[in-house]
């Protein structure tokens, strides 16, 4: 069983499995945990837009191409408040950089956090920025975004772009093109926060009780 269509045909084309033995079921999300906000996107003005970064702080991520987008989004005259959920190698790196810039005071590092900490952060964003560089065989991200009906700018690798694909909220980029990723930023925010729309709900392929009775008959046909 893989967890995409991405992992699918990476699993057929290197290795030893046939591709008719492969079956995907998405990974899901609990919608008791990542609730959309009643606040969220409804009449918020440009200085309540706020960003949100989850995940480790390591390059195949991408902190740094997205930050060099955000910074790229300050000096284009974007009000806004980045929050940044995670630690890893790049930790000092990354803060080195906001500092650099001269975007400090508009950026928190909050490092590891519990669980109702990221949900909170995921109900009051504005938008959710997920940068990774490298074929992520899913990306739970995503879903944790959409689960909030939160607007998110989504990286093209891996299998990033088919979880995505067929929800309204999102805008896939290349994390390495600033001036693409920038764009997508202001055109989410302009969309979403600005104009008072929402996303739509989450897709019934990523419920973990559908998932879970598809696991069940799996293995009961095998």
């Amino acid at each position: 069983i893989s967890i995409s269509k991405f992992m699918e045909n990476m699993l057929a084309n290197h290795s030893e499995v046939r591709k008719s033995r492969i079956y995907t079921i998405y990974n899901t999300v609990d919608p008791d945990l990542f609730t959309p906000s009643q606040s969220n996107h409804s009449n918020n003005n440009a200085g309540d837009n706020r960003l949100l970064y989850v995940g480790s702080l390591n390059p195949q991520k991408g902190i740094i191409p997205c930050l060099k987008a955000i910074a790229l989004c300050h000096q284009q005259g974007l009000q806004f408040k980045l929050d940044i959920v995670g630690k890893g190698q790049q930790y000092s790196d990354a803060k080195n950089y906001v500092d650099q810039v001269n975007i400090s005071d508009l950026v928190n590092f909050h490092g590891h956090i519990n669980h109702r900490s990221v949900r909170n952060l995921y109900e009051h964003a504005s938008l959710v920025v997920f940068p990774s560089v490298w074929p992520e065989p899913f990306g739970r991200i995503s879903i944790e975004a959409m689960a909030s009906r939160t607007p998110i700018v989504a990286s093209s690798a891996g299998a990033i772009p088919e979880v995505v694909e067929d929800w309204g909220g999102s805008v896939i980029i290349d994390p390495y093109n600033t001036t693409e990723f920038a764009e997508a930023i202001s055109h989410q925010l302009s969309q979403y926060n600005s104009l008072g729309n929402s996303p739509p709900s989450i897709d019934d392929k990523f419920n973990y009780q559908r998932a879970a009775k598809l696991h069940e008959k799996k293995y009961k046909n095998e």
